[in-house]
């Protein structure tokens, strides 16, 4: 009876009916009565744990999940369980930017089973491990941890993990600016997802599509994308990808140049991400918020706090790629206040920090803030030089629209 009601409990948990999952599961508990290790039901107990413990996670829960993870642990001499168990707790710290702690997590799992032949739960950690180095700056290792946890998935017929992996690896195209095979990947797990049927997974895959679309430019199909997840996020009780699709919904709206729509989207998203300590999507959103508030008159003081607090956050998070967002976005702040020696300075880091860590993308955007610095300094052909190298990074990366904006920029009005 315990393993029919387990099994009913991770049936609801995956339709996103969780208040009948964690009914389901504490009937299973309370048919277990204490056992001895090596008793058939002895590993039923840290089932119950893990499952609990994921709809808390997916509730945004996340101290109650790690309880329920850790009492799992506690229960468990499965190898295989317990590299779940890590797993699981890797994702919360990652979820809430505790980026070193969640490699750790991943690695303690791996060095669990890597000789078991366990290939679906090594995959799980590879594809934690590829997380965790693609937002701390290392894209080459976190290319090749996907990659690996992609063959891996498909090797145990892990079809949930399949399509998680093909997102990531469609998120690190998007880094890149390689827009077309972002959308073309992320679309592919879209239909592996909606062909299992998971809400949770559809709420996060509407959103993740919807992302890569925005950043191709197709900004309706985008809002489409991410209002869809919304709904569903809504209706299962997902407040992480609620949170994010709501940020990124704003980000549309600023990129349509609506900027009270903006600041109103981008306000209701922070308290759910705050609530869930996500400090990096915290970070981006107070960016997008900045960058919203800085072209209303009379809010500049709004702005400018926004944009410190979004560094500060990810400098606490060691997101590389936000921080250098953060440098070459109060540069503009600078520039457009007039104070061009401060923008150059920002400006200049923003350069620096990406450079080192490798984000192309948003390196040849730090270029064109310092083109559009020097221009405002009179210096045309420095800014010439700084504009090219931006241009030849986005035809690097095949992002065509992006150099073509930067093209723009810098050609002379003709007069008449």
């Amino acid at each position: 009876r315990s393993k029919v009601l387990l099994d009913l409990a991770v049936s609801e948990q995956g339709l996103g009916n969780y208040d009948a999952a964690l009914a389901n599961l504490a009937e299973a508990q309370g048919c277990v009565p204490a056992v001895r290790p090596g008793h058939p039901d002895s590993a039923l107990i840290p089932a119950i744990h893990r499952v609990r413990g994921e709809v808390f996670m997916q509730r945004g829960s996340y101290k109650d999940a790690v309880e329920q993870f850790g009492l799992g642990l506690g229960a468990s001499p499965d190898g295989a369980e317990r590299a779940r168990l890590l797993v699981l707790l890797g994702i919360v710290a990652f979820r809430q930017g505790d980026y070193a702690q969640a490699l750790s997590w991943s690695a303690d799992s791996e060095a669990l089973i890597a000789q078991g032949g366990h290939p679906k739960e090594v995959g799980r950690a590879q594809n934690l491990a590829g997380l965790c180095l693609w937002r701390t700056g290392d894209i080459a290792g976190a290319d090749a941890r996907f990659r690996k946890a992609l063959l891996l998935r498909e090797q145990a017929c892990d079809f949930i993990g399949v399509g998680d992996t093909l997102f990531n690896l469609a998120s690190l195209a998007t880094g890149l600016g390689r827009y077309e095979e972002a959308v073309n990947t992320g679309r592919k797990a879209l239909e592996l997802h909606c062909r299992l049927g998971d809400p949770q997974r559809m709420a996060q895959a509407s959103c993740n599509v919807g992302i890569y679309e925005m950043y191709a430019g197709d900004l309706d199909a985008g809002a489409a994308h991410l209002g869809e997840a919304v709904e569903t996020a809504r209706r299962i009780g997902d407040r992480f990808n609620e949170g994010l699709a709501i940020l990124n919904l704003g980000e549309i709206a600023l990129k349509r140049g609506d900027r009270d729509e903006a600041v109103r989207r981008v306000r209701e998203a922070l308290p759910i991400l705050e609530e869930l300590q996500s400090k990096g999507n915290v970070a981006q959103g107070l960016l997008i918020l900045g960058e919203a508030l800085e072209g209303q008159a009379g809010r500049e003081t709004e702005a400018w706090e926004a944009l410190q607090k979004g560094l500060h956050l990810a400098e606490e998070a060691g997101e590389k790629m936000v921080v250098g967002m953060a440098y070459y976005r109060i540069s503009r702040f600078y520039r457009i206040a007039g104070r061009q020696e401060e923008a150059l300075a920002w400006a200049g880091k923003g350069v620096a920090i990406l450079q080192d860590a490798g984000f192309k993308l948003e390196l040849g955007r730090a270029y064109t803030e310092l083109a559009a610095v020097l221009d405002a300094q009179g210096k045309p052909d420095l800014a010439k030089g700084t504009r090219e190298k931006a241009i030849a990074l986005f035809e690097e990366l095949g992002s065509a629209k992006e150099a073509d904006k930067v093209r723009a920029a810098g050609t002379p009005a003709r007069a008449g």
